[in-house]
């Protein structure tokens, strides 16, 4: 009898990450999967950490997903954890993305103003 291998911490990690990303672009799994030329069951099985991805393929979803290499393995906590964001911030994140440069500082300049604290 085979015993089931559970994912490396480190591949389950990476996995999150992508997750993280595609959804703050709005993409879905078959978006990425098409830009490597894969299926989206495999994007799914690296975002669980089931399948390892390769250096050549992080360097690829890295452009693509306009990030760093580095991005993926990033533990630090200055970095927003996007998975465990709700979907209102998600969203909001997205149409951040989308303004001119003009209304993101307006945006931001709201944002510090409302909510009553200097910018840090």
């Amino acid at each position: 009898m085979q015993e089931k291998r559970l994912p490396d911490p480190i591949d389950l990690f990476v996995g999150m990450r992508l997750r993280a990303r595609r959804n703050v672009l709005g993409l879905s799994q078959q978006d990425v999967g098409d830009c490597l030329g894969i299926s989206f069951q495999q994007i799914q099985k690296y975002e669980r950490g089931l399948n390892r991805i390769g250096a050549s393929t992080l360097k690829k979803l890295a452009v693509f997903l306009e990030t760093t290499v580095s991005y993926f393995f990033d533990e630090s906590d200055d970095n927003i954890n996007y998975a465990e964001s709700s979907k209102q911030t998600i969203s909001i994140i997205r149409r951040y993305h989308a303004m001119s440069e003009y209304n993101k500082k307006v945006f931001i300049t709201m944002s510090i103003a409302l909510s009553g604290k200097d910018e840090e």
